[in-house]
């Protein structure tokens, strides 16, 4: 009986949650729900290592390639569509499955997100438009005049979320670390959680990283980066962001050769690695 009943396969990235959720699937009348934040995006098939043609056909996958690459999702984005997908799995009696490595997406799935009210859509827009005019550093100044508290724990590069921050601040008047530290509601509070966190030993999962890398490269991760370019999207946006998406395009317009791009995604990929299940851990 499924009923209630909500599995998490966690992990870093290159760990093998893809196939260990296919496996669960198949076992146990399972649907795959995806909650790894890259693999949202259509724009990024290969170098978010979404599920292949041949995985898609083995278990019913859902939330895979959901938005355009100009979006800047929140996780109440994704929580928003996930819920109803739950509900429906549970109206079936088939297993959710929710599986990614986005540890916030997943700490929200089980333990519910701040109240903080809808923002008009007019207000990130012109913070967007003034961040552009005046530079990154402005962004960083004016939060944290209103939120030191939360700039604390925004890294410095992290543009997108200084602007949610701030856009929280003039929307409701009130700093976003008030609106965060108000109790949370989780949005399943009758279900039964079944958490798989994947740990695989160190140098095994670095490797795994280093051959998907190639791997990607093969399977045109080229081609996918200059059609992001292209498409001229912000470079703050998500999926501008994603590991190997700025080093192909620094091969691109000449900065790099393929192999010193391919070296420097591989390490940031097995940095991103790291930090995923440093996360993990500390958080589950």
């Amino acid at each position: 009986m499924t009923q209630n009943k909500i599995h998490i396969i966690a992990g870093p990235t290159a760990s093998g949650k893809s196939a260990r959720a296919i496996e669960l699937a198949t076992a146990a009348n399972g649907v795959i729900l995806n909650a790894d934040a890259t693999q949202c995006y259509a724009d990024l098939q290969i170098l978010s290592a979404r599920p292949s043609a041949e995985e898609l056909a083995q278990a019913d996958h859902r939330l895979y390639g959901i938005w355009s690459g100009d979006k800047v999702a929140s996780v109440g984005d994704w929580l928003s569509m996930l819920k109803p997908e739950i509900e429906q799995c549970w109206t079936e009696n088939k297993l959710p499955i929710v599986c990614g490595g986005t540890g916030f997406y997943l700490k929200a799935l089980m333990e519910g997100l701040s109240p903080i009210p809808d923002i008009a859509p007019e207000i990130r827009a012109e913070i967007t438009r003034e961040t552009e005019s005046d530079g990154n550093s402005s962004i960083y100044e004016k939060l944290s005049r209103v939120d030191p508290k939360v700039v604390k724990n925004i890294p410095p590069a992290n543009t997108q979320r200084m602007i949610r921050a701030y856009e929280v601040y003039l929307g409701t008047g009130k700093p976003m670390s008030e609106w965060q530290a108000m109790p949370k509601e989780p949005p399943f509070p009758q279900a039964t959680f079944e958490l798989d966190i994947i740990e695989l030993p160190r140098k095994e999962l670095y490797e795994r990283c280093d051959t998907r890398f190639e791997s990607m490269l093969a399977a045109g991760a080229l081609d996918e980066v200059k059609g992001l370019l292209a498409k001229k999207y912000a470079p703050d946006v998500p999926v501008m962001k994603a590991v190997g998406v700025a080093e192909l395009a620094s091969h691109l317009a000449g900065e790099l050769s393929i192999e010193e791009a391919g070296a420097l995604s591989k390490q940031n990929t097995r940095h991103y690695a790291k930090r995923q299940l440093t996360w993990l851990r500390n958080q589950f």
